[in-house]
C-alpha cells in the first residue's frame, strides 16, 4: 500500500491536507537492493490504486508545503505502521529535508518545503500529516483494504460535444503520468447514435482514458461521472457493468 498526505496551501494563503491511500492488491511493490521499500519510485511511478481520497482543498493549482509517504505491503498493521512513523518523527532532528526511515516492511519519508526546514516547524505538519495518514489505514481486522470504488471520471458537457478527463484519484489506474493528463471529447452525434446507448457510450469514452490498460483494471469497481464543478454525481455504473 501507499499512504500519503500533502500540506497544501492555495493561491489565496488557505492550506488543507490533501491525503490519498493506494493498494497494490498483489502486485509486487518495488523495492531497493536491501529490500526495503523503494518510495520514491512507488510516489512517482507504481502508487497502486486509488481506493480512498480525503481533500480539504480542491487539487490543483497548489504549492506543497509538506509531505508524507507511506509504503508498505497491503496488509502490514497499522503497528507497524505507526511504530515507522514514531522513527520517522525522531529523525527531523538531523539536518535536511526529505528524512526517510525504514522498519521492516515499512517505509516513511517527511519532506517540507523551504522556511518550514526547522524542526519546530516540520515537527508540526509532520504531525497534522501523520494523523491524516493513519487516519488512511484500513480499518477492517483481517488489515485488508476494502474492496475497489468505483473510478471517478471528470464528466464537462459544452455545446455539442462531451468532454472527459480524470480527477487526480483515478489518474493511478493510468500506466504513466502523460496518459493521465489525456482527455477525451465525444459528439453529441456520437453519444446519441451509440448502439449501446448514451451511458455506455460514456464508458467507452471513459475506457479511451487508460490506454494500454485492461478495462477490468481500469474501472474495476464501476466507474462515476462527476460534474467538477460541483462534485455532484451525474451517473454511476453498478460494480462490473464497465468490465
Amino acid at each position: 500500500m501507499y499512504l500519503t498526505a500533502m500540506l497544501v496551501r492555495t493561491a489565496v494563503g488557505d492550506e488543507g491536507i490533501n491525503a490519498f491511500a493506494y493498494a497494490h492488491r498483489g502486485h509486487v511493490i518495488p523495492s531497493l537492493a536491501d529490500g526495503s521499500p523503494d518510495i520514491s519510485r512507488v510516489a512517482e511511478f507504481e502508487p497502486g490504486e486509488c481506493i480512498e481520497e480525503v481533500a480539504d482543498v480542491r487539487p490543483g493549482g497548489n504549492s506543497v508545503v509538506g509531505y508524507l509517504d507511506v509504503v508498505a505491503p497491503d496488509d502490514a498493521t497499522r503497528a507497524e505502521v505507526e511504530a515507522t512513523l514514531v522513527q520517522l518523527r525522531g529523525a527531523i532532528a538531523r539536518p535536511k529535508s526529505p528524512w526517510t526511515v525504514f522498519d521492516g516492511r515499512v517505509g516513511a519519508r517527511l519532506g517540507v518545503a523551504l522556511g518550514v526546514d526547522t524542526e519546530a516547524r516540520a515537527g508540526s505538519a509532520f504531525q497534522r500529516l501523520a494523523d491524516r495518514v493513519v487516519r488512511l489505514l484500513p480499518l477492517r481486522d483481517d488489515g485488508q483494504f476494502p474492496s475497489p470504488q468505483a473510478c471517478g471520471v471528470w464528466v464537462r458537457v459544452l455545446p455539442g460535444r462531451v468532454e472527459l478527463s480524470l480527477p487526480p484519484a483515478s489518474r493511478a489506474r493510468t500506466i504513466n503520468k502523460l496518459s493521465g493528463d489525456a482527455r477525451v471529447v465525444l459528439s453529441s452525434e456520437a453519444l446519441m447514435a451509440f448502439p449501446g446507448g448514451l451511458q455506455q457510450a460514456l464508458i467507452e469514452g471513459a475506457l479511451m482514458l487508460f490506454p494500454g490498460v485492461p478495462r477490468d483494471t481500469a474501472l474495476t469497481g464501476g466507474v462515476r461521472f462527476i460534474d467538477p464543478e460541483t462534485g455532484v454525481t451525474l451517473y454511476e455504473s453498478p460494480t462490473g457493468a464497465a468490465a
